[in-house]
């Protein structure tokens, strides 16, 4: 498989939902994401989800990991916008990545949501991509670009699951840049979005060698 081309890999600095607002409707293929899981940023689902109904394609899908304890305001937060429940993957880890020491649970996975942008004419059964297991296993976390990044493995298993070689990926919340790395290795076309501009160094120095404005 060709990895993509530099001129495929797009790296923007800013909030999403200002950066983003002339990007084409119906562009987007896939939205693979991880937003931040904190009871703060609940409206930032609402939003993300707002942006898919009109980005993606007709059968696009949005595929976000999501905490746990807030689950049921995730749910009503992309329930607000035209886009179908599909699925709950699942991300097993390896050990316990994070304590919930009031509820007395260690966490070893999430959740990974799978929505739908319908088209009236997409079959069922073939809403969701490849045929295969709704369950990803990593060997753990990667904190070296950012503190709650994942393993690049993690999100070629989705990307290949999710979408096909050329398909235009979104990834509103770029941290350190793992969606779009594993865009560059699989040969999707990627935009992705980081608010802080120190983790948007971070992407730009690790998709294209060099921080951002250098040749």
């Amino acid at each position: 498989m060709k990895p993509s081309k530099r001129k495929d890999i797009k790296v923007l600095n800013g909030d999403f939902r200002l950066v983003l607002r002339d990007l084409a409707d119906s562009s987007i293929d896939l939205i693979l994401t991880d937003p931040p899981y904190d009871k703060k940023s609940l409206p930032l689902w609402g939003e993300m989800a707002k942006l898919a109904a009109r980005v993606l394609k007709p059968g696009g899908k949005m595929v976000a990991m999501s905490g746990q304890e807030f689950l049921p305001e995730v749910f009503q937060q992309i329930g607000k916008y035209a886009l179908q429940w599909g699925w709950e993957w699942h991300i097993h880890f390896d050990g316990p990545t994070q304590s919930h020491p009031s509820r007395g649970i260690l966490s070893c996975g999430r959740p990974i949501l799978v929505y739908i942008k319908l088209d009236g004419k997409t079959k069922r059964q073939r809403w969701l991509g490849r045929p295969g297991k709704d369950l990803v296993v990593s060997k753990g976390v990667d904190h070296t670009f950012h503190p709650y990044g994942q393993k690049v493995e993690v999100y070629e298993k989705l990307l290949f699951q999710f979408s096909k070689a050329g398909d235009v990926v979104l990834d509103p919340f770029g941290g350190g840049g793992t969606v779009a790395c594993a865009c560059k290795k699989l040969g999707r076309k990627c935009v992705t979005t980081e608010i802080k501009r120190k983790y948007f160094v971070t992407i730009h120095k690790r998709i294209f060698g060099r921080p951002p404005g250098k040749k």
